[in-house]
Parts: structure tokens; sequence; C-alpha cells
């Protein structure tokens, strides 16, 4: 019976290849194959693998056109040649299964230097396996592109060495494969000899980065590991996930199989307890809770396991987090990223406290390097620390010890990541500054944990994941607290905004309904994810806000990945409300909430608190609502719907605050409202005149101080401006009763963000001391700088003249700080420093200077300048000097312009003779001090009679010019120069200044 049943088995296989061999023939040209595209004369591009099909592409214009977008060449990819660029392909049907060709813009390419190995379809498992084995594998990599080595086949020598046989067949070499983290398709494959290893990591992630082209400055294991020696790499896995500076590996965390007796599963807790002790750094394994039920099993299948069975799995679980707990030190991440404002960067040490379900950590410092300089304008910087295991962290307090103005740093956001334990991902927004003399003067700040992230699955090749086309399924569970009152029923609108890049300028919103019934309840809903989610927005629909108090709270939120088990967990712990009848802690009166997605590919959206004034304006005889409906548009999304109350407007102007995910920069802003009948005829009327001033290119609006006069919002207390809208239109009715009408963009104007209750400068103080610190760089090709140099100060009251720098050593070292100490009457606020490269000494002819620092003893005022700039003496310039501006948090730095000067000469100069001039720009914000007038050309013949010379002058912006001086050097072989007039133009204004000489 058991032949028969074969019989039958191998009759029905044969039928079924037959069946398909003929649907193949019958539909050969829609068949998909694989097909591997290089991009011409990079030979360190990796190779596209593209699926092509009749059905997918049907001519071959449409495969160049999608080409285009993922091989990039400045014209685009317009033709297709076989791998030695002697054959163009013309048709589809050209293409082989997994061949290579070459993507160009015009009929001439590179050859490509193809290996005996081509690529291999994945179904071929054996024959991979076997190339595993031997150490050859080419899988998922060009076949063109050659496998970097670290060493030399030394077959020959090995035999002249006498060494036996057996050690030949053993490998000699190890093939291991990097991975460019969150870029599984980015592959580079490396050897290494087991014997003798050559190279060291930092040589290795050297390679990597050219291969890469990126900063490699970090190698992890596929478990989350880190790889700090050679031995590592030939004693770890075949695959290592190469990571940038400030990036953590997205690994795949791997749990064991729990034991099936309770005494085995003793014995593996204990073998991890030893483990612990000797390594803390190493990861501990992730267990699944009991209390879900394992895919595939139904519940009933669960119960009729024997007791033992889950018991043993709750007591491995228990010891396990007990393991946990008794680690003694925990690594964490932290990654600070410093804001992109004036004077947002520092010099100073940061520290940091952690506070997390477990207690807190002690202070920890996060300290400068003097060969590379943390906390810059627009930088992140990246700290390892060590503390120990706080559990889920909450909160943190991130703070300074400098006092004084200008002292202080911008932090943007910190980031926090726990690679070992729970293999979380926490970020903190900020956007505030940490400054004595900056809006509230605090030096530190508490921020709250806006979520987390945690990455169970190692990114896949799934070109769906990042299409806006394809759909993933999340899940949205949001955690609802207290409901007051408790026998309402609020409808809850969830807002998804997710976008397909970093500047989400583009962008998609999805709309679900929650209908709550019950408090301390999880709802659920489904999302389609197109792109990357970067904002959640909860929204209460409450339709009269002034018939019923109510308060909802919300404890929680997370996103769950479908497919893959991705979390982001969004803490909340908010409420939305209207009335101050139910007490909230730290909560705004609104009846939305937003909130930040932590995801480790994309920026973190800061959370601001905006604030607004509307300035009321004509409403005679138009009876309307209590409540104006406001909604703020911007170029990242739009935020909910704000009530605007009349009743506490105070003159005609109505004070809001709402707090809501950064929005980017405003565009415009909606307001609504109930209105009677007589107010729908005015708004129709205006909505037709509208459309007669648009029809005939008339830029004017209708109905611009009706409803609504002007509207005015800040962002931030931190923000150093506000946008202005005073031009609005009235729109269509779309509702009957309800009028809308749209505020536009018309203006943004500065703000200050000093400290109110700082004290104003005392203009009026005879001297102020002040310290200064001068950083030069060491240069190889130079030599280094002797003697002194002069030191100028600018301010709104004047200006210091030169003050003499003199160093004890009568040399400025390299990478040496220079501090002097200098006194001298108050100049009012510092916007510009001049230094002059003092050239009496001879050997004195180069001086590169890295960064100079000023503080004020008196009250602790600070600026600093990164400079990185060279000064040479030359034949031309015999007495170099630098212009530098100053920048203060709120006090933007004054530009450097390029003067272009024109010097007319009069008949009476003499021909050909020796002359060097020097001129000095005087104008609104102090002088350029002395300037060399040299031509760009050498050769050429100046200050002829009857000529015009051109000449240029780099200087900090000196506004409107007031006056000019020029003098002869006394050194100069002349008889006589005619100046007959001389004008400057202003780059910045365009404006060219005339002064006549004539002497």
């Amino acid at each position: 019976m058991n032949d028969d049943a074969e019989e039958g088995a191998a009759m029905n296989m044969g039928y079924k290849t037959d069946s398909l061999h003929s649907v193949r023939e019958k539909d050969g040209n829609y068949m998909t194959r694989m097909v591997y595209f290089h991009k011409d004369g990079d030979k360190y591009f990796p190779a596209v693998k593209v699926p092509v099909s009749r059905a997918k592409y049907r001519t071959i214009e449409a495969l160049l056109d999608d080409l285009s977008k993922k091989v990039p060449l400045h014209f685009g990819v317009r033709r297709l040649f076989t791998p030695k660029g002697r054959d163009e392909i013309r048709d589809i049907e050209q293409l082989e299964r997994y061949g290579n060709y070459i993507c160009a813009s015009n009929r001439k390419v590179q050859a490509l230097k193809i290996n005996s190995q081509l690529h291999e379809p994945p179904h071929r498992h054996n024959y991979t396996q076997k190339l595993k084995t031997t150490g050859t594998s080419n899988e998922d990599r060009s076949s063109w592109e050659a496998s970097s080595s670290t060493l030399v086949d030394d077959w020959i020598e090995m035999h002249k060495s006498g060494k036996a046989v057996q050690e030949l067949r053993a490998p000699k070499s190890k093939q291991v494969e990097f991975i460019l983290n969150s870029e599984p398709t980015n592959r580079h494959v490396m050897r290494f000899k087991p014997s003798e290893l050559t190279l060291s990591v930092d040589e290795v992630m050297n390679c990597l980065s050219n291969a890469f082209h990126v900063g490699v400055a970090k190698l992890y294991t596929p478990s989350g590991a880190r790889v700090l020696r050679s031995e590592d790499i030939l004693n770890g896995p075949d695959r290592l996930i190469a990571c940038k500076k400030h990036d953590r590996p997205v690994v795949r965390k791997r749990s064991e199989l729990p034991s099936i007796t309770e005494r085995s599963m003793e014995l593996e807790v204990s073998g991890l307890q030893k483990r612990l002790v000797n390594d803390d750094s190493l990861p501990c394994l992730s267990v699944q809770s009991t209390a879900e039920v394992p895919k595939g099993k139904s519940k009933k299948q669960m119960e009729l396991r024997s007791p033992g069975y889950a018991a043993g799995i709750g007591k491995f679980d228990t010891r396990l987090k007990s393991c946990m707990k008794s680690a003694k030190n925990c690594l964490y991440e932290v990654i600070v990223y410093t804001g992109n404002r004036w004077a947002a960067d520092t010099d100073a040490d940061i520290y940091i406290i952690f506070f997390g379900s477990k207690g807190h950590s002690e202070i920890i410092y996060l300290r400068q390097n003097p060969n590379d300089l943390k906390f810059q304008q627009n930088q992140a910087d990246f700290f390892e620390v060590w503390s120990p295991y706080l559990g889920e962290l909450r909160k943190l307090v991130i703070g300074h010890n400098e006092q004084g103005y200008g002292a202080g740093i911008f932090i943007e956001r910190v980031m926090v990541s726990e690679p070992t334990i729970d293999d979380a991902y926490y970020a903190f927004p900020c956007s505030k500054w940490l400054d004595q003399g900056q809006v509230d003067g605090s030096c530190e700040r508490p921020l709250k944990c806006a979520g987390y992230s945690n990455m169970n699955a190692f990114s896949k090749e799934n070109d769906s994941m990042y299409s806006i086309n394809a759909e993933n399924q999340w899940k949205l569970q949001i955690k609802i607290g207290k409901i007051y009152p408790r026998d309402y029923k609020p409808e809850l609108h969830v807002f998804a905004y997710s976008s397909v890049n970093k500047a989400r300028t583009n962008y998609s919103q999805q709309r679900r309904l929650v209908k709550v019934n019950e408090a301390e309840t999880i709802y659920s809903v489904m999302l389609h994810q197109f792109g990357n989610f970067y904002k959640i927005r909860l929204e209460v629909d409450y339709q009269k806000c002034e018939a019923i108090p109510m308060a909802l709270q919300i404890e929680s939120a997370e996103l769950l990945h479908i497919e893959t088990g991705d979390r982001r967990h969004i803490r909340c712990k908010c409420c939305c409300r209207l009335n101050v009848d139910y007490q909230c802690s730290g909560s705004n009166l609104q009846l939305f909430r937003e909130f930040p997605v932590v995801d480790l590919m994309n920026d973190l959206l800061p959370v601001y608190k905006y604030y607004g004034s509307v300035t009321l304006g004509d409403m005679h005889n138009i009876e309307q609502g209590r409540f104006f409906h406001c909604k703020l548009y911007g170029e990242l999304g739009d935020s909910g719907i704000v009530y605007l109350d009349q009743l506490t407007s105070n003159d005609g102007n109505l004070e809001f605050e709402v707090e809501c995910v950064s929005l980017g920069r405003l565009v415009c802003v909606m307001f609504s409202t109930f209105v009677d009948t007589e107010a729908e005829y005015l708004c129709d009327g205006f909505s037709l005149l509208q459309e007669l001033y648009e029809k005939h290119n008339c830029m004017l609006t209708a109905g611009n101080g009706w409803l609504i006069k002007s509207i005015v919002i800040r962002d931030s207390l931190h923000s150093p401006y506000q946008y202005v809208f005073t031009e609005g239109r009235i729109l269509e009715r779309q509702f009957p009763g309800v009028l809308r009408k749209e505020m536009i963009l018309s203006d943004i104007t500065g703000q200050s963000t000093k400290c109110p209750t700082k004290k104003k400068r005392d203009g009026n103080m005879e001297v102020e001391v002040w310290k200064v610190f001068i950083t030069s760089k060491e240069q190889v090709e130079f030599d280094t700088v002797n003697g002194c140099c002069n030191l100028t100060v600018y301010g709104n009251l004047g200006n210091t003249g030169p003050i003499v720098l003199e160093e004890r050593n009568n040399k400025f070292m390299p990478n040496k700080v220079a501090v002097f100490q200098v006194s001298f009457k108050s100049v009012g606020t510092v916007f510009k420093v001049r230094l002059e490269m003092d050239t009496t000494d001879e050997r004195q002819m180069t001086w590169y200077l890295r960064k100079v620092k000023m503080k004020n003893i008196n009250n602790g005022d600070e600026f600093r300048i990164n400079v990185d700039s060279l000064l040479m003496k030359s034949d031309r310039n015999s007495r170099p000097s630098i212009e530098l501006p100053v920048s203060w948090p709120d006090i933007p730095p004054l530009p450097k312009v390029l003067y272009t000067i024109f010097v007319y000469n009069g008949h009476d100069t003499v021909k050909d003779q020796t002359l060097s001039a020097r001129l000095t720009i005087y104008g609104e914000h102090g002088d350029s001090g002395p300037r060399v007038l040299y031509s760009t050309e050498r050769g050429q013949k100046l200050f002829e009679p009857e000529n015009c010379n051109q000449f240029e002058v780099e200087a900090v912006f000196l506004g409107r010019l007031r006056q000019i001086g020029i003098t002869a050097d006394p050194a100069s072989d002349f008889t006589c120069w005619h100046v007959s007039a001389i004008a400057v133009k202003d780059p910045e204004s365009q404006m060219l200044y005339q002064f006549s000489a004539d002497r």
C-alpha cells in the first residue's frame, strides 16, 4: 500500500511539473529574473539588485527611469551595457538571469572586473553552504567587487618551512562580512589570517570607512557585544556590524528555548550568574514573558502541559531577572545634541544624573577633550558611561557649573541607549538654554523621557519597509487613565503622521476613531505605515465645550510592528481638558495631546509650548459663539483644535498657550466660529469679492480686518523669533452657520531670549577686567609662532585700541592655551575683536590660530570664537591681522564682507614710482584697521597718473560708512602721489560710497 501511495504521489508530482513547465513556456516573456546593475566608473558602488520582467517594465525606457532613482548619475541612467562595455542593451529580453550590467549616461563606459563566481540564487542552499565552509562565498555582494584582504597567500612558504600537511588543510584565512548599520544591503567582505593578524581594529575600521564611504567608528557582533580587540574579530562570528560614531547597532535579540526539566534550568541560571560576575559588559538574554501564549499554541494546549513545565519557566524567568538586578555596572551610551543657535557651544564639562524605576545614579561628568572639542554648535557628542542598572529610565538632570552670560549651552536633546540588558533607546527632548543670562537663568534642567524604542529584530532587506507605496501593519495601543465625570464616554480621534524623508516636507496623515467606554483600559487601533512615523496626536471630540466640564487622562501609548515586533513606547502622563474644574498637574487647557515617536533612524522632533496673542477685529452686529476654533499649520504638519474663550479677552486681545510637537516654520493659522444668518451673508459677499480679486490678479484680500485683525505666535520662550500674521481672507463656507478665516504669514521678527532678571551692564563702569585665552594649533609644515600679538576689542561704546599680549616664554606653543589678563575702560557689549601678529621678530613667520576666548572677571560674561585660521607674513602683508565677529546667545554675529576699493589717481602723480599704501575704513561698527593695498597680479603697476586701481579688503561688517583714511608707507620711494577720489562698494547693501580727496 505504501508503494502504491508513493507511485501515485510520483505521478501527481510529474503532472504538476509538466503543467508548470507548460505555463512557464507560455508566459516566458513575463518571467521575473534577478539582475544586478552597477554604476559606471565607481567600483565601490554596491550593485543594485532589481527583479526584471515584462509585467513590471513594458519597455527598456521604463527600466531606465526606475534605475535613475537607484543609481545616482549626473544625467540619469540612459544606457545599459554588458560587463565589458562593448554591447548596448536595447531590450529587456536581452537581460540574463543573475547577469551584471553597467548603468551609464553616455556611450563610453569602463569595463567591470568580473570574478569567476557569479551571484548565486538564494534557493541554492547546499552550494552556498559549501562555499561558506571554504571561505569563498560571495553571497549578497557584487560579483565584480574585489574582497579586501589583509594577508598574502603564503602556501609556498609554508611548504618551505616544513609544516605538516594537516595544517595546510586547515583554513588559511577567516572571511568576515561587515554590514553597515541600518543598511543591510551595504556589505563588505574582508579576510583575516588566523595565525597572524597584521591589522588593528582601528586600521580595520579605516578600511571599512573607505569601502562604505562613511566614518566607521565602532564594531559590534549581531548579538550587540562591542568588538574592541583584533582577537575578537578572529574568534567572533562571521558577520559584524559597522556603526558610525553616534549610532548604536540594530541587532537581532535571540532567546534560548527553556529546558524541559527544572534541574537543567537551574544549571543554566547558575552558569549565567558566573558569566555576569566575570564580565559585566556581556549582554543578558531576553526571555519571553510567561504570560504570553507561544505562537501556534492555543490556550487549551498550554493548559494540558505538565505543571512542572510552567513552574520551571517561571523559576527560570525569576532567577534571570535577579541576575540582571545583581549586575554591578551597566553600560549607558549617551548622545548630547547641541542646538544650532548663536553661541550655543560651550567648553565647560557637562554633568548628568539618571533617574529610573530602580533608583538614580550618581553625578556623571561628560568631560571635554582638548583634541576633540565637545559641545560645539550643531554637533552631536557620544559618551560611554557606567552606572548601576536603573531599570526603565524616566528622566534625567543635565547641567553645568559655569556662571555668567554666554557661558552656557543650548541643548537640543539627549539620547540614551542601554544595549546590554533592556536594549532600549531613550529620548529626552530639551530645546532649551542652560545659561545664567537666558530666559529663566537656569543652568540645570530636568528632562522627562518622551519614550523609548526597542529594536527586537535586525533590519532585513525589505524595500517595502521604506516605500511610501507599501503598507506595513502597526498596532497602536493607548492606555486610558481616569475619566471625569465617570459616566462620560468621549470619542478619541487618533492622528498618525509619517514621512519618507528626514526633512518631513512630504508627510501623510492617518485618522482613526476610538470610542472610550471605560476608564483604566487599553484600546488598540491598526495603522498602515507610509515611511516612518514621527508624531501621534490624540484629540477628544468635544462639540459643546462650555456645557459639560470633562477631563480624560492618557497614561501611555505604544506602537508595535506586527511583523518584526519593533516597539516604540510613548510616555504620556497628561490630561485632555478644557475646564479648570478638574485639576491635572502640569497640564494646559487643551483637548488634544501630541507626542513625538522615538525612532532610531530619524531625528526626534521637540515639543514646544506655543504662545499666541490674537487681536480681534470688527465684529459689529455679528452674533457668534463663545469659542473661537484655532488651528496652526506648519511645514511639518498641523496641530489640534485650540479653543479660544472670548470671555477671557482683554481689550480685544486673546492670549493662549498650546503644547504640541514642533510644526516647523509656521505657514498659516485657521480660525472658525459659529455665526448667525447675517454673518453668513457677509461671508458669502467677502468670498465673492475675493474671487474677483484673484481673477484680476489684484494683490488684495477681502475682509482683512473683519473678525480677526492679527495674530502673533512664538513657538517657545527660548526661540529668538516670532511669527506675525496680519493678512487674512474669508474662506468659502463648508458648513451652514460656520465662518472660516485664514491668516497668512506676513513677517518673522526677532525676539530677545535674555533673562529679564539679569542686571543690565553698567555702561559707565570705568574699568573692566577680562581674561583672554588664546589657543594655537600645531602645523607640521609651519614653524611655531614667536613674540607677541596685539588685541583690539570693539563694543557699542567704542574700542580699546591695540593691547599688547606678550607670552612670558616669548612663545605661543602649539596645542597650548596662553592665558592673559587685561583691563580696559568699558566698551559696552563686545561685537568684534581683532588680533594682529607682531612681526618685529624675524623668526615669526606663521601663526595658526585655533580658538579665542574672553571671560569678564567682574560679572562672568563670556564669549568664544573658533578661528582655525592661518596668519602668514609675506612681502605684500608684513603685519597680518584677522577680525573675528563675536556672537552672544541673543545677539547674532556681524557678517564678514569683502569690500571693493576704487582708488582714482590724479594727473599730478609721478610715473613708475615704488609706493606702498595702507587704507582704513570707518563706519558705524568701528573701523577695519590699517590694511595694505596690494594687487593680486604680480608685476602690475599701481598708482599711475589718471588711472583707477581696484583692491579688495575683507573685514567685519562696518554698517554705514563714514570716512576713509589712507596713508603712504614712510619706507616707500615716491615723489608725489595725487589721490583725486576713493570709492567703496558695500556688498551687503550694494551701495557705492564716494569719498572726494582731491589732494
